[in-house]
């Protein structure tokens, strides 16, 4: 039921390493519950308009539902969103548009947006979304890491590039990382046709090594990260993977996702970039929003959008 796209054949790079093997990853992932995250479906979008009136209406129903409805503290949670919006760092976002963006990534349903917004919340304030000392998150935005490319594919979904290179976990805790991939999903998520499309997340495993990626890490990513944002996950392409990701860690993972979120991962093999970009072309990514890099046309500056995030969200590493 797993899509495994391969460029060429997958190399043996020899056994695991002596001690290294993330044997603790089964454990962590015990009892992790995936059923928040949405898989995007372009054949199926809301038939709610974005910005009309019967949205407008919507939108009247979760306010009024959610100043009824009572979190896991007894407190209301539209007074809770109010207190969150108010203690929030990030003037521009989710401060304001958060309940909007659940009732979207919940196909415009009332409940569903309803029991979204306090897990978003919850997320964010575990990660310090908008609050505390941005040094590190300052420091990971600008490592280039997690990145959105700013092209979409054929269905209009963002394209977030990860470089697992680039993370170092000597430096970067799991909810650093964590927290960085938030910020690059909820910025995103600026883009109205994000709202409606989703994203599609592109692993790019070039490169790396055990100490780009941790069972700790991967842990977030499923069990705090995904589950918990208001954004639909069209695809994960996992490029070039090596050994310690497609033969133990994937194996490990898959186990405990639903058949929907297995079938949107594809594995792509091979050490040519160009076969890269014909395998993500085959899967409705083209050459105009694949980087170059990996063997497309898009001209990604990472710099540029490291910057642009750092300076809309305000942060200063100023004492």
């Amino acid at each position: 039921e797993l899509y495994m796209v391969c460029a060429t054949s997958p190399m043996s790079e020899g056994p695991p390493e002596e001690g290294k093997v993330p044997g603790n990853l089964r454990t962590l992932l015990a009892g992790l519950d995936t059923s928040g995250v949405q898989v995007a479906n372009h054949n199926e979008l809301s038939a709610i308009e974005m910005g009309s009136p019967e949205e407008a209406l919507l939108m009247l129903q979760l306010e009024a539902l959610l100043a009824e409805q009572t979190g896991s503290d007894d407190q209301k949670v539209m007074a809770r969103w109010e207190t969150f919006k108010a203690a929030s760092v990030y003037k521009w976002y989710p401060c304001k548009e958060l309940p909007l963006w659940c009732l979207r990534a919940r196909s415009h349903t009332v409940e569903g947006a309803a029991e979204l917004l306090p897990r978003v919340m919850s997320m964010m304030e575990e990660l310090e979304i908008g609050v505390g000392d941005q040094k590190q998150l300052h420091a990971d935005l600008q490592s280039k890491a997690i990145i959105d490319t700013g092209t979409k594919d054929a269905h209009g979904r963002a394209i977030i590039w990860m470089r697992l290179r680039y993370i170092d976990s000597t430096r970067s805790s799991a909810s650093d990382i964590a927290r960085l991939f938030t910020t690059v999903l909820l910025h995103a998520l600026r883009d109205t046709g994000v709202q409606r499309h989703g994203f599609v997340w592109l692993a790019d495993c070039s490169r790396s090594s055990f100490m780009n990626i941790t069972p700790a890490t991967v842990n977030a990513f499923w069990r705090t990260v995904l589950p918990n944002v208001p954004i639909c996950l069209g695809r994960v392409f996992i490029v070039n993977p090596p050994w310690f990701i497609s033969q133990i860690m994937w194996p490990i993972v898959s186990s405990f996702l639903p058949l929907a979120l297995r079938k949107s991962h594809v594995l792509i093999y091979g050490a040519r970039k160009e076969l890269w970009a014909e395998r993500l072309a085959h899967f409705d990514v083209p050459d105009s929003s694949i980087p170059t890099e990996l063997g497309g046309l898009a001209d990604v500056d990472s710099e540029a959008y490291a910057t642009s995030v750092i300076h809309s969200l305000h942060i200063s590493t100023e004492e």
